[in-house]
């Protein structure tokens, strides 16, 4: 198969696996890029970008512009907060002013769940989710799951604790990292994952030792979704005792 199944990139539960593998294989070819001394190839040479972040961002949004331009394409970043917006317009009309200077392809982050489906069913443009509220957030999925593949290989049948600050209590689904990454394990894997809340457990005694024993007996594997996962650092070293292996992607 040479393209994925789908034109948007909305949401990793719209990907099949071929669709991983293909993305996987891609990536694989684009790190050799990266570590030349001229970091740039012609793949999306005129190709017109245009990157609307209504939240704040540094890490997505520096990795998709530093991306796009390794990759040759023209880039435009939007400012929803020096824009007409300011003065009553609406998202799609915005969207449409910026499409109508022969843009391709729009990356998009916002707060609203659902709003880069809403534009790929309305406008005339390939759509990037770079995360829309608490809905998905595919490409740190992706790269989540890349990470963990090129870590360990094959990750079909392997069981898998997510390890992430979404909130208080772990029914406070508050990440869209929390929907996407267990979507990506799910179809990589083909097995259910069992996802946690870090501080949560952190707190709570009884909760900490049903989990040393169900991931122990499961042999787990463990991701650091960001840094300041408090339970992660302090019980690092206990977890590998208990026979976790530890990624860290953050």
């Amino acid at each position: 198969m040479d393209n994925i199944s789908v034109d948007h990139l909305l949401g990793i539960k719209f990907l099949n696996q071929q669709d991983l593998e293909l993305i996987f294989q891609t990536a694989d070819n684009f790190k050799e890029v990266i570590n030349r001394p001229i970091k740039k190839v012609p793949s999306l040479r005129d190709i017109t970008i245009a990157n609307l972040f209504f939240e704040n961002s540094t890490r997505t949004k520096l990795s998709f512009e530093l991306a796009e331009k390794r990759l040759s394409a023209d880039v435009l970043n939007f400012s929803s907060t020096q824009s007409s917006l300011k003065k009553g317009e609406s998202l799609l009309d915005t969207v449409n002013n910026i499409l109508s200077m022969k843009v391709d392809m729009i990356v998009i982050r916002h707060s609203n769940a659902g709003v880069p489906q809403l534009l790929s069913e309305k406008v005339n443009a390939t759509i990037i989710n770079a995360g829309d509220g608490a809905h998905e957030h595919p490409t740190q999925a992706l790269l989540d799951s890349y990470s963990m593949r090129q870590k360990i290989g094959n990750l079909k049948n392997k069981n898998i604790l997510i390890c992430m600050d979404v909130g208080s209590t772990p029914d406070k689904k508050n990440s869209e990292n929390y929907q996407s990454g267990p979507l990506s394990f799910e179809i990589i894997s083909n097995k259910k994952k069992l996802i946690s809340n870090c501080g949560y457990y952190k707190q709570d005694n009884h909760k900490l030792n049903h989990l040393s024993k169900t991931t122990a007996a499961q042999s787990t594997l463990v991701i650091d979704d960001n840094s300041s996962c408090k339970f992660f650092w302090i019980n690092k070293s206990w977890l590998v005792k208990k026979g976790l292996r530890i990624i860290t992607n953050g």
